[in-house]
């Protein structure tokens, strides 16, 4: 079976992104960064995706963005030294990293 094209699920998704905001957004040429959720959610409407796929996919959008929320948040002003990361940082790292394999 072929895969549809950016413009048949931009279609199927009723246009909600165009196909070429897709196509931008999967070129595996360009710096890797996190979609829009409105994205994420066409590309699964336009794919035929479930209720649940959905609500699957819009969880793990949103664990990423609060774990690059966190971490920007967490950076440090320049000039301060250093602390030790607190304990729930690397159980965030963690599912983040799950998240990401589960996703690819």
């Amino acid at each position: 079976m072929q895969a549809p094209s950016y413009r048949e699920i931009a279609i199927k998704a009723e246009k909600a992104v165009g196909a070429s905001t897709l196509c931008e957004a999967l070129d595996s040429n360009k710096q890797p960064r996190l979609p829009t959720l409105k994205l994420v959610q066409a590309f699964i409407h336009g794919c035929g995706g479930t209720e649940d796929d959905l609500t699957s996919w819009t969880t793990a959008w949103r664990c990423i963005r609060m774990s690059r929320t966190a971490s920007s948040a967490r950076q440090l002003p320049t000039g301060a030294t250093p602390q030790e990361r607190p304990a729930w940082s690397s159980a965030t790292d963690q599912a983040v990293a799950e998240l990401r394999d589960v996703a690819t």
